[in-house]
């Protein structure tokens, strides 16, 4: 008996197509695609807000937790009020930051919106909701006049 070879090729074709959709429904990925196997964590957007935004809020009395991440020397130079101050500088910056509650809504402030926009990021990977990053930083705040405690 002699075998048609498209019919053989239409054959091997088929085989590897529901060996691939066999393979395909005995993996063990996520949605996310990640193996399953390390936690499955939601990263928010990082949203971008100028100082005039961040002065809004606070005037505003809009709930959130104001995290300024400079060094101690800088905060000796004045702090917004009611600043949370955790030095992204500091060894155990990650460490500190886990310890914070992931669902509030934070406003990060350094200098100028730098290091602040890398802690918003970090934070972000750990599955912290929202996070806002303050571009123009607390220099821009203090050059606008904006009250500071020291």
């Amino acid at each position: 008996m002699k075998i048609n070879p498209m019919k053989k090729l239409s054959s091997l074709l088929m085989l590897l197509l529901v060996g691939g959709f066999f393979l395909q429904g005995c993996s063990q990925s996520t949605p996310n695609g990640n193996s399953g196997t390390e936690a499955s964590v939601k990263k928010a957007e990082v949203k971008q807000i100028q100082v005039d935004d961040f002065k809004a809020m606070v005037d505003a009395g809009q709930d959130f937790v104001l995290l300024d991440v400079r060094t101690p020397e800088e905060w000796a130079g004045g702090v917004a009020e009611g600043a949370q101050k955790i030095n992204y500088q500091s060894s155990d910056f990650k460490e500190k930051i886990a310890q914070l509650d992931k669902s509030k809504e934070y406003v990060v402030v350094c200098a100028v919106g730098g290091r602040s926009g890398k802690a918003c990021n970090i934070m972000s990977e750990m599955g912290f909701e929202k996070v806002n990053n303050v571009q123009g930083g607390m220099n821009g705040w203090i050059s606008k006049g904006y009250p500071v405690v020291k």
